[in-house]
């Protein structure tokens, strides 16, 4: 992810990809397609490529509550 584009993201919020492909993950193991080890492996995996920097999934989550 270009820096630019990452501070960006950063300040407002997870890019609408990030969301879409946590959806998509949340929607495949409600439906039992997915094992628990399987869903927290492409979580963490989404996670690394949307958000390199410790804590920004953290502050995304906080946001969104917010």
């Amino acid at each position: 992810m270009h820096a630019s584009t990452f501070s960006l993201s950063n300040q407002m919020g997870p890019p609408p990809e990030y969301e879409a492909a946590m959806a998509d993950i949340e929607r495949r193991a409600v439906a039992g397609e997915l094992t628990l080890a399987q869903a927290k492996r492409e979580i963490f995996a989404l996670r690394e490529r949307y958000a390199p920097e410790p804590g920004v999934v953290t502050r995304w989550a906080a946001h969104s509550q917010a």
